[in-house]
């Protein structure tokens, strides 16, 4: 069996299936960084006093969130912050993998956080098995026996499992979606994903979107973005009854997206790694360049401002 990847999908299975399987070949492009989970379960009083004590699960909810805004510094290259998680993550890597030369094979040559940051207890265990082997060489072809990489070599498979990630960068998938004029967001977009907040995009009245481009997070949870998203479009909504149209001025995007580009100076996203965050120019598309709390208070109250209202249609004939 082989497996193309070895980030987020493949770590999620490769610990599962590996003791299964006679052998399993794992094809990796670039190495990532790995901390471990340090997950447990709830005991039962604890549980129990949730479930009885509505304030202490709240206070228990916000000091994970406010420990996951802390982990924000972490993101800015060459911080204090950034060093420890790198210490964390090399001593993981040195206390599970056994062989040295192994070990040299997953550890990145890039800043932490500059690629998705991956939490494993398991994965790097499964690497040590007798069953398993770790190929860097790039793949040059599949064929009927297995994969042949760029050396010649070939990896005899008769399964391939392709973790090899996602979409990222069209935000609405396969839905086509028709602004004024006919042009379509993806047209608009030419490639360069843009919205007011992540939300809002000049020539769409009325189209509001949640997780949209300069949205997602690498520190915190994302729910905490689509809440905050959520209540921006309520007070938009409110706006609306029978008064027809808001649809956002260029200006404002072009003054928020700028803002937002500008702070990514010195983050890790734009550290100059390729990752599903930003594109090969090097431009950030998919991540906030602040923390949950910055950008709530970037949403926090609708600004009409920065849009204009236009006239409901005319009605139609009867």
């Amino acid at each position: 069996m082989a497996c193309i990847g070895s980030a987020a999908s493949a770590i999620q299975f490769i610990p599962r299936i590996a003791p299964e399987v006679a052998g399993l070949t794992v094809f990796q492009r670039s190495a990532n960084y790995v901390v471990p989970r340090m997950d447990r379960a709830y005991t039962a009083a604890e549980r129990a006093e949730f479930g009885g004590d509505e304030a202490a699960f709240a206070a228990s909810r916000a000091a994970m969130y406010a420990e996951r805004e802390e982990r924000f510094a972490r993101m800015r290259v060459g911080s204090a912050e950034a060093a420890e998680l790198t210490r964390i993550a090399r001593e993981h890597l040195d206390a599970h993998v056994i062989d040295p030369a192994l070990r040299e094979h997953l550890w990145p040559d890039y800043p932490i956080g500059c690629k998705r940051i991956l939490i494993s207890d398991d994965y790097f265990p499964a690497l040590n098995r007798a069953n398993v082997t770790v190929i860097t060489a790039a793949i040059a072809r599949i064929v009927p026996e297995g994969i042949v990489t760029a050396d010649g070599a070939l990896h005899e498979a008769d399964v391939i499992i392709h973790a090899t990630g996602f979409e990222t960068r069209s935000f609405h998938g396969p839905v086509t979606i028709t602004g004024v004029g006919g042009q379509t967001l993806a047209e608009a977009w030419n490639g360069t994903p843009r919205a007011l907040h992540g939300i809002t995009v000049p020539g769409f009245p009325n189209f509001f979107m949640l997780y949209g481009p300069n949205t997602n997070l690498g520190h915190n949870s994302i729910l905490e973005m689509l809440e905050a998203q959520s209540r921006y479009v309520i007070q938009a909504q409110a706006l609306l009854d029978n008064t027809g149209a808001l649809n956002a001025k260029p200006a404002a995007l072009a003054a928020f997206d700028g803002k937002t580009q500008a702070a990514m100076v010195g983050s890790a996203w734009a550290a100059g790694c390729t990752s599903w965050y930003a594109r090969g120019d090097g431009r950030v598309i998919n991540n906030w360049s602040g923390t949950v709390g910055e950008y709530r208070a970037a949403v926090a109250g609708f600004d009409p401002a920065d849009y204009d209202l236009l006239p409901p249609p005319p009605a139609p004939y009867d």
